[in-house]
């Protein structure tokens, strides 16, 4: 297990976009990964002053980007999967990395195809890529009136 603790620049917000805080945790692609990342990803949010909803979403949304990896990504034995978080002023961006077989490849274990489509519906910006054998899941997630319970 791979972590980097989070930091924060002067222990007050940024200006310009500049990165407050940064975490990131690699584990080996395998079912027990998908809870330890979304523990990882709540406690990054905690210190963020979100809503109890949004946290909740973030986390949902990396909970099926990280549950993909897992269940898509390596169908022929194993590899890792990459959670990044960022966050700064104006939002948050949570990318889910991988080096398995690309999201343009037939998966093994089919499921409903409903992962891809609840991320970009939680989030304000999705987006899936495959370059040099990574695939990256990028989320992103606006701050304004974040901290407003719902």
């Amino acid at each position: 297990m791979e972590v980097v603790d989070v930091w924060v620049i002067d222990g007050k917000p940024g200006a310009n976009g500049r990165v407050l805080a940064r975490q990131q945790l690699r584990e080996r692609a395998l079912p027990g990964a998908v809870p330890m990342i979304r523990g990882m990803v709540r406690r990054f949010l905690a210190g963020l002053d979100l809503s109890m909803a949004r946290s909740g979403d973030i986390q949902l949304a990396v909970t099926e980007a990280c549950a993909n990896v897992v269940r898509h990504a390596y169908p022929i034995g194993h590899g890792d999967v990459l959670c990044e978080c960022e966050a700064t002023d104006d939002e948050i961006v949570i990318r889910v990395s991988d080096w398995g077989v690309g999201s343009n490849q037939p998966s093994a274990q089919p499921g409903l195809g409903l992962g891809i489509p609840l991320i970009e519906r939680l989030s304000d910006h999705a987006t899936q890529s495959n370059c040099s054998g990574v695939t990256l899941v990028e989320m992103h997630f606006a701050r304004s009136g974040a901290n407003v319970e719902a």
